[in-house]
């Protein structure tokens, strides 16, 4: 099915670029499609691309097409709140971006040897009732200090910040190398009219090569 998926988006590529082929250099160049596709994940999935890495990513991720844009038009929309797939080819590569919408942001505090998290709302607004995880360890709330906080900071973990029944997760540690094809982790932070983006440090690669020769 991904073999599917990727013939599908390929063939989406040459139809949309196909001038290129006569065109020298640009022939042996790495293609980007034309079109871009946005599918919503469950939290369940999203959090499997964090705890597992973005190799689980297959075609029973993408369930549910929720838009899809043009190179040219590009994407400003804002979306409800959620965990978001967008897929795109460039060259041989069936690439994608994870972009999660979520009503509460963190900051992550320079304290050490201490943990310290500020978790607040897209005005600066701390939020004291969140439900913040650890490596699945709950961290307590410091009133006197307004963040979540460890006596001792991790090397590496999975932070998950739960709210009013949403979770959205930040990975801590060194970046991973999946292969050549890079695929960005993107958080965007929006509480309407207000919403802004950022992109932490941590980033995924992967490339879809090894998926189709792993599916045969």
């Amino acid at each position: 099915m991904f073999k599917k998926l990727f013939f599908l988006f390929f063939t989406l590529t040459v139809i949309s670029t196909g001038w290129a082929q006569t065109a020298g250099p640009l022939a042996k160049s790495k293609i980007r499609s034309y079109f871009t596709y946005v599918y919503q994940v469950t939290g369940k999935e999203a959090a499997a691309i964090y705890k597992r890495s973005p190799r689980v990513v297959n075609t029973a991720y993408l369930h549910t097409l929720v838009d899809s844009f043009t190179v040219d038009q590009g994407f400003n929309k804002t979306l409800p709140q959620g965990h978001y797939l967008f897929l795109y080819t460039k060259g041989p590569d069936l690439t994608y971006t994870l972009h999660t919408y979520s009503a509460v942001a963190t900051k992550i505090l320079p304290v050490k040897p201490a943990f310290a998290v500020l978790v607040h709302d897209s005005l600066g607004t701390n939020i004291p009732d969140a439900d913040v995880r650890l490596n699945a360890k709950k961290i307590l709330f410091d009133p006197l200090t307004q963040t979540y906080r460890l006596k001792q900071a991790p090397k590496e973990g999975l932070l998950t910040v739960t709210r009013h029944g949403f979770t959205f997760f930040e990975k801590l540690g060194k970046e991973e190398d999946y292969g050549q094809t890079r695929n960005r982790i993107t958080k965007v932070i929006y509480l309407p009219p207000f919403r802004y983006m950022w992109r932490p440090a941590y980033r995924v690669y992967r490339s879809i090569r090894g998926i189709i020769r792993r599916a045969g």
